[in-house]
C-alpha cells in the first residue's frame, strides 16, 4: 500500500465517495419512503371508503381526471331513495352506511342591533334618523349596499294602533280613533300599522311606518317611530299593542335585517356519529335523537317544529356596516301637508353620524345563544336548492361559468329575502324547485350547536375537501389576487349563489324530511337522500387486503342499486387554480387555489415509492460493488510480479488470498472513517436529515464493500499457478489470430483479449444509463400524477432532487470505471504499442484505437442500459409510450458519448511511452 501510493489512494478515494453517496442515498430513501407510507398509513383513510350518489352525478373532470371539487353535495339535492340507502346498509361488509339528504338553503334574518340611544338629539322636538345598511364581503371586495329604514324620534305623543277589524277594515287606535284601512293607504301608501302623532298645536297626524320612492317602485323604506319620553325611555310606537301597554327601552335599540341564506341538511343521528363523531361536537344543549318526530307548533295555523342542530360559527369574514345620518326635515315622514318627494330622503346625505359595525359571524353566534336558551323557533318559509359551478378549461386553470340568476332576484321584493349579496354575480344557478309559497312550512327548533372543526380534527392531511362538514380552503393564486385578498382565504358567505359554498350549518334528522320537503319537486320528496357514506369493516390498514374488501363491498353496491360508487379510500387533496369572475360591486376577477380531492392518490404512491426506492438501492449496490471490484483486481494485476514471487517463496494459497483480503480490507476502513466523516456534512449540504448512527453504517458498509469486491481479485490470485503470474495479463490465445484489416476491428480484438474486465466496465455502465433512463422517466411519469397533493410534495421533492443526485454519482462512477479499465490495458500491452509505433503508426492512430476501444464498451454497456430501463418502465408504468422511447435512445447515446470520451485520457498516455518497451522485447 505504502510503495503504491497511487494506486491506494484511487481504492480509498472510490471506496469513500461510494459509501457516502450510499449511506446518504439510504438514508434519504429510507425518509422519503418512510415519510410516504407512513403518512398514508396513519392517514390514508378519511372518515368514510366508498361514497355513493346518485347514478349520473359524477362530473366531467371527476369522470376525465378523478377530481372532486370540495363540498360538492352542496349542489346535489335528492336523488337516492331511503330504501336504496337500506340496501346498503344490509350488504355483507359495510360497518357503517350514513347518509346525508341536501334540503337546501334556509333563509334567516339575524336581526343585526343598533344602538341609536347616543345617536339621538335630547334637545330636538323631532328628528329622523337614516340607516344606510352595506353588505361587505370577499375580504373587502364586494360591498352591496341595501335599502335604507328610517327611524323617527318625536317628543310629541304617539297613538299606536290597538287593533285591525277586518271584516270593517278599520284600524282601532289606543285612544278609540278608528281609521278606515282606505284612508291610511292613500295617505300613507304601503303602511302596516301607522301610529297617530298629536302635534303640539293638538292636530293629530299619521306618521308612516313604510314608504315608497312612488307609486310605481316597488322599494319600500321602513320607518319606526318612537316617543322619546320625558324621563329619557323610549317607546316604539309602530307595534300592534292588541290593548298592551308600550313597552318601555332603557336604550333605543332597533334592529336592522340581516339576512342570511343556511344549507339545511337531515342525516341520521347514529350513524354520523358512528362516522364521523359528530355526537362528540357538541358545545351546547344537545344532540338529535334518530326517532324524534317533528311535534305540532302552537298558535292559530299550527306547523310542524323540527328539531335542530346549527354550527355555533360561521365561516365568513362578511359584515354589515350601517351609516347613520341625520335629516333636517323629520316632518316628511308624516302624512300631513305636502309632502317633497321621497328621493331627499334616500338621496340627500344628511349629517353624518358614527356608524354601526358588525360582523355576522359575530351576530349569528349572539343570535344562536339567545335563540337557544329561549326555545325560539326558526321561521322556514322558502327552501332553495342551487347547481353546481360549471367549469372552461383555460389552460392549466379552470374558469368558473358565470351563471344568469333568476328573475325573481331582480326584484326588491324577492331579495329582501335572501342576502343582498344574492343579487352579486352569480355562479350557481338557483334550482326550478324553488318553494314560492309564502305561507310558513315549518318551524326550526334549535335544540343544540356544534363545532364543526371537532369532527376532523386529527385528521387534517385525509382527504379533507371531501369531508362533509369542512369549509372549501380558497387562497390566492397569483400575486394580484392575494394582495386583493390581503393575503387571506376567500371564504363562504351568505349569498345562495356565489362559488365558495359553506358546508351545512343547520342539521336536522331524517324523520323531519317529509316536512321539510313539502312543495318540493317529485323527484326529491322521493328521492331525498343527495349521498351515502360507507365505511367498510375489518381495514385497519392499507394493504392489498384492505383494498380489495372495500372494493368487493363497493361492487355490490354498484351491482344491488345502479348508483355511481366510487372508492375514496387512499384519497388525498390537490390544488387546483380557478378563475373567478369580476363582481357587480367591486370585486375584480381573481386566480384562486382551491384544494379539491383526486381519488386514490395514496394507492399510487405506496406502490411508486417503493419500487423506485427498490431499484434506485439496488442500482446502486451494484454499481458500489462493481466498482471497488475494478479497482481492487487493477491492483491484483499491477502486483502480478510480486505476487509470483511470494508464491515461488512457498506462500500457501489462503495467506496469498489473506493479504489481498487484508490490504482491501484496510483500505475499506481508512475509506469507512472517512465517509462517516463526510456523510453528515454531504446530507446536510443536499438537504436530507441523517442521524450520526449512519458513521457506523459507513464504516460496515465501506469494510463489507471492499471484501465482497476483493473476493473474486484475492481468489485468483491465489489459485494461479505461480508461474503464470508471471506472463503478461491478457488472453491472446482466445483469440484467432488473423489480419486486423481496420483499427475498428483492432479495437473489437482489444476489448475481448480480458472479457472480464471489458464486462465489468459494460455492467458499470449499464447500471449507469438504466438508472438516468429510468430516473428520467419516473420524473417525467410522476411530475403530473402527484404534484400538488399533500402526499405528493415529499415524493415528488424527492424525485428532483437526490434521486437526480444519485443518477450523475452512478454515472460519474462507471464512467471513471471505464476509463480505469482502458488505462490498464494500456499498461499491459504497452510492448504491443511500442511496436506498432516502430512500424509507423502515428500517435493519432493510437489515440484512435483506445477511443474506439471505450466506444465499444460504450455501445455495449449503453444498449443493455436502455433496454433493461424500457423494460422496467414496461413492467411498473404498465406499457412504453413514444417519450419513454426518446428518453431511452438519448440517454443510451449518452453513454455511448461519455465511454468514448472516457478513453481520450488513457490514449493520451499512448504517446508519453518511452521505446524502451520494444527493446525490453
Amino acid at each position: 500500500m505504502r510503495h503504491r501510493a497511487g494506486r491506494s489512494l484511487a481504492v480509498v478515494s472510490a471506496v469513500m465517495l461510494a459509501t457516502t453517496g450510499f449511506c446518504v442515498l439510504t438514508g434519504a430513501t429510507t425518509a422519503s419512503r418512510l415519510q410516504a407510507v407512513g403518512v398514508v398509513q396513519a392517514n390514508y383513510r378519511s372518515a368514510y371508503d366508498i361514497l355513493v350518489r346518485p347514478a349520473g352525478t359524477r362530473g366531467e373532470l371527476e369522470t376525465r381526471q378523478g377530481l372532486v371539487r370540495p363540498n360538492f353535495l352542496s349542489g346535489q339535492f335528492g336523488g337516492l331513495s331511503l330504501d336504496q340507502w337500506r340496501n346498503i346498509q344490509a350488504i355483507n361488509g359495510v360497518e357503517i352506511a350514513a347518509p346525508v339528504a341536501m334540503v337546501g338553503y334556509v333563509s334567516v334574518d339575524l336581526g343585526l342591533p343598533v344602538d341609536l340611544t347616543d345617536r339621538v338629539d335630547r334637545r330636538l322636538r323631532q328628528q329622523l334618523l337614516r340607516l344606510s345598511p352595506e353588505t361587505v364581503a370577499d375580504r373587502g371586495l364586494t360591498r352591496v349596499p341595501s335599502t335604507p329604514a328610517f327611524v323617527y324620534v318625536t317628543r310629541n305623543r304617539l297613538i299606536p294602533v290597538r287593533d285591525f277589524i277586518n271584516d270593517r277594515q278599520v284600524h282601532v287606535y289606543a285612544d278609540g280613533t278608528e281609521l278606515s284601512a282606505d284612508y291610511v293607504s292613500r295617505r300613507c301608501p304601503a303602511a302596516s300599522q301607522p301610529p297617530l302623532e298629536v302635534l303640539s298645536d293638538g292636530h293629530r297626524e299619521l306618521v308612516c311606518d313604510w314608504l315608497r320612492d312612488d307609486s310605481r317602485s316597488p322599494v319600500s323604506h321602513a320607518v319606526r317611530a318612537y316617543q322619546l319620553i320625558d324621563d329619557g325611555t323610549f317607546r316604539d310606537a309602530t307595534v300592534l299593542t292588541r290593548g298592551r301597554a308600550l313597552p318601555v327601552m332603557e336604550r333605543l335599540v332597533v334592529r336592522q335585517p340581516a339576512r342570511f341564506s343556511l344549507l339545511a341538511a337531515a342525516i341520521d343521528p347514529d350513524q354520523e356519529a358512528r362516522l364521523s363523531g359528530l355526537n362528540r361536537a357538541i358545545t351546547s344543549g344537545r344532540y338529535l335523537n334518530a326517532d324524534e318526530r317533528p311535534q305540532p307548533g302552537g298558535g292559530e295555523h299550527p306547523v310542524p317544529r323540527v328539531p335542530m342542530l346549527a354550527t355555533d360559527r360561521l365561516v365568513s369574514d362578511e359584515e354589515m356596516t350601517v351609516a347613520i345620518s341625520t335629516l333636517p326635515e323629520p316632518g316628511l315622514v308624516r302624512a300631513g301637508g305636502d309632502r317633497p318627494e321621497l328621493a331627499r330622503l334616500t338621496v340627500d346625505a344628511g349629517a353624518a353620524l358614527p356608524p354601526e359595525r358588525r360582523a355576522l359571524s359575530t351576530v349569528w353566534a349572539d343570535w344562536l345563544a339567545s335563540n337557544t336558551a329561549s326555545g325560539e323557533t326558526i321561521d322556514i318559509h322558502d327552501v332553495v336548492t342551487v347547481t353546481s359551478p360549471s367549469y372552461d378549461q383555460d389552460g392549466d386553470a379552470l374558469r368558473v361559468r358565470p351563471a344568469d340568476p333568476p328573475e325573481r332576484l331582480r326584484s326588491a321584493a324577492d331579495t329582501e329575502r335572501f342576502s343582498p349579496l344574492a343579487v352579486d354575480t352569480a355562479m350557481r344557478a338557483i334550482g326550478d324547485d324553488i318553494q314560492t309559497d309564502q305561507e310558513l312550512v315549518v318551524e326550526g327548533t334549535v335544540v343544540g350547536a356544534l363545532d364543526p372543526l371537532v369532527v376532523t380534527k386529527g385528521r387534517e392531511l385525509t382527504g379533507a375537501p371531501m369531508e362533509t362538514f369542512v369549509a372549501p380552503s380558497v387562497s390566492g393564486g397569483d400575486r394580484r389576487s392575494s394582495s386583493a385578498l390581503g393575503g387571506q382565504n376567500l371564504l363562504p358567505t351568505s349569498s345562495i349563489t356565489g362559488y365558495v359554498a359553506a358546508p351545512p350549518q343547520l342539521l336536522t334528522n331524517l324523520m323531519s324530511l317529509p316536512d321539510l320537503l313539502r312543495g318540493a319537486d317529485a323527484g326529491q320528496a322521493q328521492s331525498p337522500l343527495s349521498a351515502v357514506r360507507v365505511r367498510v369493516a375489518g381495514i385497519d390498514r392499507f394493504d392489498a387486503v384492505g383494498r380489495e374488501r372495500v372494493r368487493v363491498v363497493a361492487e355490490e353496491i354498484a351491482e344491488r342499486t345502479g348508483l355511481d360508487v366510487d372508492i375514496v379510500l387512499g384519497s388525498s387533496a390537490t390544488r387546483e387554480t380557478l378563475v373567478l369572475p369580476a363582481g357587480k360591486y367591486g370585486r375584480p376577477p381573481l386566480t384562486v387555489h382551491e384544494m379539491w380531492t383526486e381519488k386514490g392518490v395514496a394507492a399510487v404512491l405506496v406502490r411508486a415509492v417503493d419500487r423506485k426506492s427498490g431499484i434506485l438501492l439496488g442500482m446502486v449496490l451494484i454499481t458500489c460493488v462493481l466498482f471497488v471490484s475494478n479497482a481492487v483486481s487493477a491492483a491484483v494485476r499491477d502486483r502480478r510480479r510480486e505476487l509470483a514471487v511470494l508464491a515461488c517463496l512457498g506462500w500457501p494459497a489462503h495467506r496469498l488470498a489473506a493479504l489481498i483480503l487484508g490490504e482491501a480490507g484496510l483500505l475499506g476502513a481508512l475509506a469507512g472513517v472517512a465517509a462517516g466523516l463526510l456523510t453528515v456534512p454531504v446530507a446536510t449540504a443536499v438537504g436530507i436529515e441523517v442521524p450520526w448512527s449512519r458513521v457506523a453504517v459507513a464504516f460496515g458498509v465501506a469494510v463489507a464493500l471492499t471484501l465482497v469486491a476483493a473476493l473474486v481479485p484475492a481468489l485468483r490470485a491465489a489459485g494461479a499457478y505461480p508461474a503464470a503470474a508471471l506472463q503478461p495479463a491478457v488472453a491472446a490465445a482466445r483469440v484467432r489470430a488473423g489480419t486486423q484489416r481496420t483499427i475498428l476491428r483492432m479495437a473489437v480484438t482489444g476489448t475481448r483479449r480480458v472479457p472480464g474486465r471489458t464486462a465489468l466496465a459494460a455492467v458499470s455502465l449499464a447500471i449507469a444509463v438504466a438508472a438516468l433512463t429510468f430516473a428520467v422517466a419516473v420524473d417525467l411519469t410522476f411530475k403530473g400524477r402527484i404534484i400538488g397533493t399533500v402526499l405528493g410534495d415529499g415524493v415528488s421533492l424527492t424525485v428532483r432532487e437526490i434521486d437526480r443526485v444519485t443518477v450523475v454519482g452512478l454515472v460519474v462512477f462507471s464512467i471513471t470505471a471505464v476509463a480505469d479499465v482502458l488505462y490498464l490495458g494500456v499498461r499491459e500491452r504497452a510492448t504491443e504499442f511500442a511496436v506498432l509505433q516502430a512500424t509507423g503508426w502515428s500517435d493519432g492512430a493510437l489515440v484512435r484505437l483506445v477511443s474506439l476501444e471505450g466506444l465499444v464498451i460504450g455501445m455495449l454497456g449503453g444498449v443493455t442500459g436502455g433496454g433493461v430501463a424500457l423494460v422496467a418502465i414496461s413492467f411498473f408504468a404498465g406499457g412504453i409510450t413514444p417519450a419513454m422511447l426518446l428518453v431511452a435512445a438519448g440517454t443510451a447515446g449518452f453513454g455511448v458519448l461519455l465511454a468514448a470520451t472516457a478513453g481520450l485520457l488513457p490514449a493520451v498516455l499512448v504517446r508519453r511511452m518511452p521505446a524502451r518497451h520494444l527493446a525490453d522485447e
